[in-house]
């Protein structure tokens, strides 16, 4: 039995770097996981590497779903909720995740500042997902520094497993 058993999240910028290591400890830990990114092919093999890695594991999979979106994005975010609430119809963790540039558009960088894209998309993230927390629902803000790497043992996902109040 996992500590998320039953739990419903949502990772932003799950389809890399701290949002990737953090999804995967989730669904290890049984919870049903929506992952955002940005790209459709980064999202579709972080899609693919979770469930593989799941079914090794427990042989019954399926509890992960890639959804397109950028979180600096107001319509991007509507659909992501949209699509959790019509999916789930709840969220029981926001893990609102950032890290390193995700944009390889030089002249999209800059024109909007890392702060625009990171910091509000977190809090944007948030703001919208209010109407689908329930009872005991937390959300979970994690970033880390570009250079530093996301990987170290899982760590970043055990830490938000552990601020998401599960317990064992």
């Amino acid at each position: 039995m996992g500590k998320l058993d039953g739990r419903i999240a949502l990772i932003t910028g799950g389809d890399h770097g701290i949002g990737l290591v953090t999804a995967k400890e989730f669904v290890k830990e049984g919870a049903y996981v929506f992952i955002t990114g940005c790209s459709d092919s980064r999202l579709a093999a972080a899609v693919t590497e979770i469930e593989a890695k799941e079914l090794c594991r427990t042989r019954v999979g399926g509890n992960i779903a890639g959804v397109q979106g950028d979180v600096s994005n107001a319509g991007d975010l509507d659909r992501v909720f949209a699509q959790i609430e019509k999916e789930k119809g709840k969220l029981d963790v926001v893990v609102a995740a950032t890290g390193e540039t995700t944009s390889d558009d030089l002249a999209e960088r800059e024109n909007r500042s890392s702060f625009d894209i990171y910091v509000n998309g977190m809090f944007a993230t948030v703001e919208k997902a209010i109407r689908l927390l329930g009872d005991g629902a937390c959300v979970v803000l994690l970033t880390a520094s570009p250079k530093e790497k996301a990987g170290r043992n899982g760590s970043a996902g055990k830490s938000a497993i552990r601020c998401s109040g599960a317990h064992g």
